[in-house]
């Protein structure tokens, strides 16, 4: 007979190949509290780290820095901070990079101009940094600068950056004595034409050049000779630069291109197959994937010269190599848009289904084959669907960007859009409408039961939320069991008894942004940061985008001055009762969702404990337990004390739900807890703003 498998016989070298799937942060959470010998197997291991920060509070981020981070710094791999109270902390100690000495890969998503010296300074000293992706949030001055500071990053091979501002007269220098091991480089800003040859012979290793928007100086020097790169893999939004001043690059840069995607203006010479079938042999022989798009707004009279364009790219150059196009129109009244783009052997990641289809080089079949690749759809016209078969059924973000996709005549129903997609991998939802009926928005998340992320920018609403709901109040409870972690509410028209809807009917929300800020904002505000533990006791960002200049000097004066009340800290005492605490201490070998509960309380009451056995909660429910929960001090917490309750709360033991169908009594008791970490989070913010203005 076979004995039961236990987790606790796997061996040490198993369970280090799972943190490897997991960010460590992740991993640390989910294991290290279980027993001592999870403990060990972080306290010992020298496996790389990968710490990727994204929405954690600052106390959390000060303990994991005091006792991860630092103690563990040789032993970062990857590190990604996308917060910005995270990020400008950690721009407050740069003095730490140079231990990361096996850091190969650095992200940081919004950087100030001012720390450009101190931190490339310091990244220098690193010799493994293979991969480096940043964006400035301020504008830069000296471009030139910082492309000499990526230069000479010894080990870089990958680099990808966006700057907030670009300027003509800010020329990248000609390499003269030391050369960069890039590989590849992704520039997310707009780009001088005139500035490859030199950006090229600064980088000779390059393979990969992506560059979202190429610009033409008028004043450009021809390129007349041909200039030594490595060049394999081009991706290049043309911007305002014309066939004839681009083909010179073509000529004497590409000819070692293989991949070649271009995002061409409204120029007729770019759709010149002849053009291209004299260029292609002669200077670009190697070339595998050729990926053309040409997105055109012009009269309707204009218009009918780009369909016998079309037909001149169905000869046998085009059709020996499988490269086909297709062809979209749609004209209202006097006006035309049409969209021409490859559809083989690209693939496409995003496409937008907004123009009827009339041409289609190659094979049909072929086309809708493609669009399996597709993953982020963007629905501007149902009728598009009306006579097609083309289905798109690996897509895992929607968008609506209609004037009004949910009128009575145009409205997408669920059932028609399962013609087509699959709904259940839909897990993001985008919504850019005026107005609709709230019911159809409804029914369309309900619809998508793994949505994770929602945006909704609208108008407003063709009812208002009471007149829905207050005859449909049996959809609330199956609306309130969605699994929403990020919500964006961008609606116009919104009251403040409007907010508070929508902010209840996403309960597990974690990261909630605002930007529809009114003359409610302050009644928005104070609402939900008086309601936090209550309403919403999974959120840790909110975020506000606030254009009055009044109300944000009110908003700024709220944040500051508010004294928060701590009511919903204590809501969650009144499901709490004598008999109800004392069958809870009846138990000798408690729920672990009981036990690891009161460990949050064991944290509170007796921070020096490190371990906080089922005895010691005993000991504390006495008769008079409920009323120390009541009067206990919530401003004497500490900044540690803190970190470790909200490190606790976010164990799987202490999700709601699974609290709940436990123990009512503790369900209550882990409210609580939720709510001194809110209200903790908040004073301190509020502590750090007074710190600022002194």
């Amino acid at each position: 007979m076979f004995g039961k498998a236990k987790l606790e016989d796997l061996a040490n070298e198993i369970f280090y190949e799972i943190f490897e799937y997991l960010d460590y942060f992740q991993s640390y959470e989910i294991f290290s509290h279980l027993n001592q010998r999870f403990q060990n197997l972080f306290t010992h291991s020298i496996s790389p780290i990968k710490i990727h920060l994204n929405a954690i509070s600052k106390p959390t981020f000060t303990a994991y820095y005091e006792h991860i981070i630092l103690p563990n710094a040789h032993r970062i791999q990857s590190l990604h901070l996308s917060n910005q109270f995270i990020i400008n902390l950690f721009l407050s100690s740069l003095s730490i990079i140079p231990k990361f000495i096996h850091l190969q890969t650095f992200v940081i998503t919004s950087l100030p101009s001012t720390a450009i010296d101190q931190l490339f300074s310091n990244l220098s000293t690193l010799p493994h940094l293979s991969s480096l992706i940043f964006a400035f949030e301020t504008y830069l001055r000296d471009r030139s600068y910082l492309y000499q500071q990526i230069f000479r990053l010894p080990s870089l091979k990958y680099c990808k950056f966006s700057l907030h501002k670009y300027h003509y007269s800010e020329r990248i220098p000609f390499a003269t004595n030391m050369f960069s091991s890039l590989t590849n480089l992704i520039v997310a800003e707009e780009f001088c034409l005139d500035d490859i040859v030199p950006l090229l012979s600064n980088v000779p290793q390059l393979h990969y050049l992506s560059i979202r928007k190429l610009s033409k100086l008028y004043t450009s020097r021809r390129i007349s000779s041909i200039i030594p790169n490595q060049l394999t893999h081009v991706y290049l939004n043309l911007g305002d630069v014309y066939f004839d001043s681009f083909e010179p690059v073509i000529k004497f840069v590409f000819h070692h291109v293989q991949v070649l995607h271009l995002r061409t203006p409204a120029d007729l010479s770019y759709l010149n197959a002849n053009r291209w079938e004299s260029l292609i042999p002669s200077y670009m022989p190697h070339l595998r994937i050729f990926d053309l798009q040409q997105h055109i707004f012009t009269n309707t009279i204009h218009g009918t010269i780009y369909l016998p364009l079309m037909e001149k790219f169905q000869s046998a150059f085009w059709l020996e190599r499988q490269w086909f196009f297709a062809y979209h129109s749609k004209e209202v009244e006097n006006s035309c848009e049409i969209y021409i783009y490859s559809t083989n052997p690209y693939r496409k990641r995003k496409f937008t289904l907004n123009l009827e289809r009339r041409k289609v080089t190659g094979s049909t079949t072929r086309e809708e084959t493609e669009m399996q690749s597709v993953q982020h759809l963007v629905l501007q016209n149902e009728n598009t669907f009306a006579n097609g078969s083309t289905s798109f059924p690996n897509v895992t973000q929607l968008n609506f960007e209609q004037e009004n996709p949910f009128e009575d005549e145009a409205y997408i129903s669920p059932s028609f859009l399962r013609n087509f997609l699959h709904m259940e991998r839909i897990t993001q939802l985008k919504t850019y409408v005026s107005y609709c009926y709230l019911k159809d928005l409804t029914e369309l998340i309900l619809s998508l039961p793994n949505l994770e992320k929602v945006y909704l920018y609208h108008t407003g609403f063709n009812e208002t939320n009471a007149s829905f709901w207050k005859p449909n109040e049996m959809l609330i409870p199956m609306f309130t069991k969605n699994q929403i972690k990020d919500v964006t509410i961008s609606i116009q028209a919104c009251s403040f008894e409007d907010m508070k809807f929508w902010v209840h009917l996403f309960p597990r929300v974690e990261r909630l942004t605002i930007s529809s800020l009114n003359n409610y904002s302050l009644e928005t505000i104070e609402y939900i940061l008086s309601n936090v533990a209550e309403k919403t006791p999974y959120l840790h960002l909110l975020s506000f985008y606030i254009r009055n200049t009044s109300v944000f000097e009110k908003v700024k004066s709220l944040v500051q001055s508010q004294v928060i009340p701590i009511d919903s800290a204590k809501a969650g005492l009144n499901v709490l009762t004598k008999a109800s605490i004392t069958e809870i201490r009846s138990f000798a070998r408690p729920p672990k969702v009981c036990e690891t509960v009161f460990e949050g309380i064991g944290i509170l009451f007796q921070p020096s404990k490190t371990k906080f056995e089922w005895s010691d909660a005993k000991s504390l429910m006495n008769d008079n337990f409920l009323s120390r929960l009541i009067g206990f001090d919530i401003n004497s917490i500490s900044e540690t004390t803190l970190a470790r309750l909200e490190v606790l709360l976010n164990r799987d033991e202490c999700q709601l739900d699974r609290v709940k169908s436990t123990s009512l009594a503790c369900y209550g008791i882990c409210m609580w807890l939720r709510g001194i970490v809110a209200y903790g989070k908040i004073r301190q913010h509020l502590e750090q703003q007074k710190q600022i203005q002194t």
